[in-house]
C-alpha cells in the first residue's frame, strides 16, 4: 500500500475511532463477537438498533456503512455455504434413490441434512395420505415428541392448507400471530418446541402435490429471497426422490404380492388367496359364488374383532346378488343405509361372473396400489375357478399370462424357463410373433380387451387351438406366437376369418423375424409391433407385413430415439408440412403418389383423378416450397425416405397411449 493510501486510511480511522468513547469501544467489541458467529438477520438488526441509540452524526453514518459491508460479507458467506451444502445433499439423496434406498431412509436424510445446514431447530416432512384428505407427518428431525411424530391434520387447514392450495413457499418470520397459530401443526410446533419462525414449502412432482416440507427455528427470522429459492429447488429434488422411492416400494410390494398369491393358489386355495389380499389391504374380505353363497371370508383382526355376520350384511348381499337378472360384470358399489357401503369385484370366466370379492369400502383413484392388488387376486382366483372347469382353460390362462410376461420382459430368464417347463413350452424350435391390430382408429377406440379376447377365443375355436396356443392381449393388440413353418398359413386363415366374419374391421398384421431364445421375444414383439404399424404405408389392400420386408425403413426405425429422424424429415418436408397445415392443400399426397409412380405425370394424374396440368402445377409448387429439384434422383430418394418417416412417426404418435 502506498503512503497516500495509508495516510488516507489513517485519516478514516482517526475520524471513526474515538478511543475515549466507551460506547464506541463496546460497539467494536460486540461487532467482533458478531462477526465470528453464523449469520442471523435478526441478530444484525438488533445490533444496528443498538448503534442508533449509542452513536450520532458523522460517526454513526461511517459506522453504519462499515457494518453494512461486514454484514453483506457474512450474508454472502452464509448463502454460499447454504447453497453448496444443499447441492451436496441433493446429490447424496439422488445417489440413495439410484441405489434403490427405502423411502424412510430418503425422508430421514432429507430432513436431517436440511436441518443441519439451515441451522433450523426442527425439519419435518408431512405427506398427503392415501385418502388425499389429510397431511401426515412422516419424517421429523430435531424432536422426539411422539405427538409430533404421528401428527396429522386436514389437508386444507391453516397456513399448511394455503401452501397446499397455492403450491408456493410461505415464509413466516414470526409465528406469534393469531392467524398463524390457527394452523394445528404450527400451533403444536409453537407449544411443544417453542418455534418462532418457519418456512413451509410444497413437495410437488409431475404436477401432483405429495406433501409439504417445513424448517423451523426457535427465534424470529427473516429469510432472504435467495434462501427461499434454494429451498424451492431442494424441495423439488426431494419430491422427485420421495416419489421414486415410493414407486419402487410399490413395485416391490405388488411383485411380492403377485408371487405370494400364486403360491397360495397351489397351497391353500381360496382361503390363502383371500387371506393374503386381506392382509395386504388391511380390510375385511368376503368371497362368494355367483349366487351369493359364502365361499370364504377373512376378517382383518388389526381393524376389528367383530364376527363376519356383524361386518357383512349377508342377507342384504345375497338378495342383491340373486335379484340381478344379469350378474355383475363390472365393479359395483352397493350402499346399505347412509353409513355402510360395499365394493363388489366380479371374478369373470368367459365374460360371466362366477364369483365376487366383496369389501366394505369404496375405492377411488387414490387407491391405485390396492386396486392393482385386487386385480391380481381376481386373476389368481379366476385361475382357481377355471381349474375347476377344464384343464385346457387353466393352461390357456397360464399361457396367456406367460406370453404377456415373455414379450414384455417382466420376468428373469430363469423364471421364464422355469414357467415354460411347467407349461411344457419348448424353446428348441424357432417361432415368429404375430401382432393383430386394427387400421381404423375408430375401431381401436371402441375395441377393449374383452372384445379382443372374444376374437381370440373365436379364432381358437374356429382355427384350432393348437394353431394359436401361445397368445395374449396387450392393450388393443392380439399377440400370437407360432412356429415359423405355420406363420404364413395362420396369417392367411386369420385374414380369411376376419373378411368373412368381420368385414367392416380392417386389420393390420405385423410379423417378426424368427426368435429362439427366451430373451429374444421382447425384440421380436417390438419388430412385429412396428411391422403392424407400418402396414398402413403400403396401401389399403395390404393387410400384413413381415419385419424383414421393411428393408431400409426397418433399419432407420431400429432405434427408439427419433430425434435424428425428425430432423431429417423437417429438413426435406418441414416447409411443405407447414404450408399444408396453413393452406389445407393436397401437395403432400400429390408428391407421395408422384414419387410412387416414378415421377410419371400421366399415371399420377390418373391415380389422383386430377387433370394433367393440375398435377404439373402442384409439383412445380412443391419444388418452389421445398426449394429442391425433383429431377434429381438423390432428391427424390431423400424425399421418399422423409415421406416414409413422416407417415411412420404420425402413425406411431396416433397409436402410442397418451
Amino acid at each position: 500500500m502506498n503512503e497516500s493510501a495509508r495516510s488516507h486510511n489513517k485519516g478514516v480511522y482517526s475520524v471513526t475511532l474515538h478511543t475515549g468513547d466507551s460506547d464506541y469501544k463496546d460497539i467494536l467489541h460486540e461487532l467482533s463477537i458478531l462477526a465470528k458467529k453464523p449469520y442471523h438477520s435478526e441478530t444484525w438488526n438488533t445490533f444496528r438498533s443498538t448503534i442508533n441509540t449509542k452513536l450520532s452524526g458523522n460517526t454513526l453514518e461511517m459506522t453504519k456503512m462499515s457494518i453494512s459491508i461486514i454484514e453483506n460479507t457474512k450474508k454472502r458467506e452464509y448463502d454460499l455455504r447454504f447453497s453448496t451444502k444443499t447441492l451436496e445433499i441433493i446429490q447424496q439423496i439422488n445417489t440413495e434413490v439410484s441405489s434403490l434406498a427405502p423411502l424412510d431412509k430418503i425422508l430421514k436424510l432429507s430432513t436431517d441434512r436440511l436441518r443441519s445446514i439451515s441451522k433450523a431447530t426442527i425439519a419435518l416432512i408431512a405427506q398427503v395420505d392415501s385418502s388425499g384428505k389429510k397431511l401426515q407427518v412422516t419424517a421429523l428431525s430435531g424432536s422426539s415428541d411422539e405427538e409430533l411424530q404421528s401428527f396429522q391434520q386436514p389437508l386444507a387447514t391453516g397456513i399448511c392448507g394455503e401452501v397446499v392450495k397455492q403450491e408456493k413457499v410461505y415464509a413466516i418470520p414470526n409465528i406469534e400471530h393469531k392467524k398463524n397459530l390457527n394452523d394445528p401443526l404450527i400451533s403444536l410446533l409453537y407449544l411443544k418446541e417453542s418455534i418462532r419462525s418457519l418456512i413451509c414449502a410444497p413437495l410437488v412432482v409431475n404436477k401432483e402435490l405429495i406433501g409439504i416440507f417445513i424448517i423451523a427455528k426457535d427465534h424470529p427470522n427473516n429469510s432472504s429471497p435467495f434462501l427461499l429459492d434454494v429451498m424451492i429447488k431442494y424441495c423439488n429434488q426431494t419430491a422427485i426422490a420421495i416419489n421414486n422411492a415410493r414407486l419402487y416400494a410399490n413395485e416391490l410390494r405388488v411383485s411380492s404380492m403377485h408371487k405370494e398369491l400364486f403360491q397360495e393358489a397351489f397351497n391353500q386355495g381360496y382361503s390363502g388367496i383371500v387371506g393374503k389380499l386381506s392382509d395386504f389391504l388391511n380390510e375385511h374380505i368376503l368371497l362368494t359364488d355367483e349366487l351369493g353363497n359364502v365361499i370364504d371370508a377373512h376378517i382383518s383382526q388389526s381393524i376389528s374383532n367383530m364376527s363376519i355376520e356383524n361386518i357383512f350384511d349377508l342377507p342384504f348381499l345375497t338378495k342383491k346378488v340373486l335379484s340381478k337378472i344379469e350378474p355383475y360384470s363390472t365393479t359395483t358399489v352397493l350402499h346399505v343405509g347412509k353409513e355402510t357401503s360395499y365394493s363388489i369385484f366380479p371374478i369373470l370366466l368367459h365374460d360371466k361372473a362366477v364369483a365376487y370379492l366383496i369389501i366394505p369400502k369404496i375405492y377411488n383413484e387414490w387407491d391405485h396400489l390396492d386396486l392393482v392388488a385386487i386385480e391380481q387376486a381376481k386373476n389368481i382366483l379366476s385361475l382357481k375357478f377355471t381349474q375347476e372347469h377344464t384343464g385346457i382353460e387353466v393352461e390357456n390362462r397360464l399361457r396367456l399370462d406367460y406370453v404377456y410376461d415373455l414379450i414384455l420382459g417382466l420376468e428373469t430368464e430363469e423364471d421364464l424357463l422355469r414357467r415354460a417347463r411347467y407349461l411344457k413350452i419348448s424353446f428348441q424350435q424357432p417361432r415368429q410373433i404375430i401382432i393383430l391390430t386394427f387400421k381404423n382408429h375408430l375401431d381401436t377406440e371402441h375395441l377393449d380387451s374383452k372384445r379382443l379376447s372374444q376374437f381370440s377365443e373365436k379364432l381358437q375355436y374356429d382355427l384350432g387351438f393348437s394353431k394359436i396356443h401361445l397368445s395374449t392381449i396387450h392393450g388393443s393388440k392380439l399377440v400370437i406366437i407360432v412356429p415359423v413353418e405355420e406363420t404364413d398359413l395362420l396369417t392367411k386363415n386369420i385374414l380369411s376369418y376376419f373378411k368373412e366374419n368381420y368385414p367392416t374391421n380392417d386389420i393390420s398384421i405385423g410379423i417378426s423375424n424368427a426368435v429362439l431364445e427366451a430373451t429374444e421375444y421382447v425384440s421380436g414383439y417390438n419388430e412385429a409391433k412396428k411391422a403392424a404399424q407400418f402396414v398402413n404405408l403400403f396401401g389399403e389392400k395390404k393387410h400384413f407385413l413381415h419385419y424383414n420386408d421393411l428393408g431400409i425403413i426397418g433399419v432407420i426405425f431400429e432405434s427408439s430415439n427419433y430425434t435424428s429422424l425428425r430432423t431429417f424429415k423437417n429438413k426435406y418436408l418441414g416447409k411443405l408440412i407447414n404450408y399444408e397445415g396453413q393452406n389445407k392443400s393436397d401437395l403432400i399426397q400429390s408428391l407421395q403418389v408422384f414419387l410412387d409412380n416414378e415421377s410419371a405425370y400421366q399415371a399420377t394424374a390418373k391415380q389422383l383423378h386430377v387433370h394433367y396440368n393440375t398435377l404439373r402445377y402442384r409439383i412445380e409448387r412443391v419444388e418452389e416450397i421445398i426449394q429442391l429439384d425433383l429431377s434429381s434422383a438423390q432428391n427424390r430418394l431423400n424425399l421418399q425416405i422423409a415421406l416414409a418417416i413422416h407417415q411412420l412417426l404420425d402413425s406411431l404418435s396416433k397409436n402410442t397411449p397418451q
